[in-house]
């Protein structure tokens, strides 16, 4: 038998190819981003079902359901007034957004997380909107500066 397509050692009897339903990047090395480009997370950790496309920094999801959705980015070489809008896209519409206001010259870190459900073949990616003194911001790299991650909840389909 397949493992990969097995029910053996799996919680709740989910096999295990929808438990690798998930996937994990960061941002390699900074860079420059400028106000409502798509944020280029380019460093894949963990992918199993190879639907994250590097080029176009989004993830196409394998199997319909409730997914938990995170991103979170950190800043460098703010001015005070400089605010940021990071939203979650599912097929280019904003689902979520999350936002941050700098008071300050330091680093300004923004989170969002969202338990959704996406539909299979669903694209998503994140998009940073930068407003205030400047709209390009250089953006850290590092896996505990910037992150875009989805794992499955929950399987299922809503008609």
């Amino acid at each position: 038998t397949n493992p990969f397509y097995s029910y053996a050692d799996s919680p709740r009897g989910f096999p295990r190819w929808i438990q690798r339903a998930r996937f994990l990047t960061h941002l390699a090395s900074g860079y420059v981003h400028s106000d409502g480009d798509v944020v280029t997370y380019d460093d894949v950790v963990y992918d199993p079902t190879a639907g994250y496309d590097v080029g176009n920094t989004r993830w196409a999801v394998p199997i319909s359901g409730v997914y938990d959705v995170n991103a979170g980015l950190a800043t460098t070489g703010n001015t005070d007034g400089i605010r940021l809008v990071l939203s979650l896209r599912v097929g280019g519409t904003t689902t979520s957004s999350s936002r941050a206001h700098s008071g300050s010259s330091g680093p300004l870190g923004i989170v969002i997380s969202r338990s959704i459900y996406l539909g299979a073949g669903s694209l998503i990616d994140v998009i940073l909107n930068i407003s205030g003194a400047a709209t390009d911001r250089a953006l850290s790299a590092g896996n505990q500066n910037t992150y875009f991650t989805a794992q499955l909840i929950e399987p299922c389909v809503i008609t």
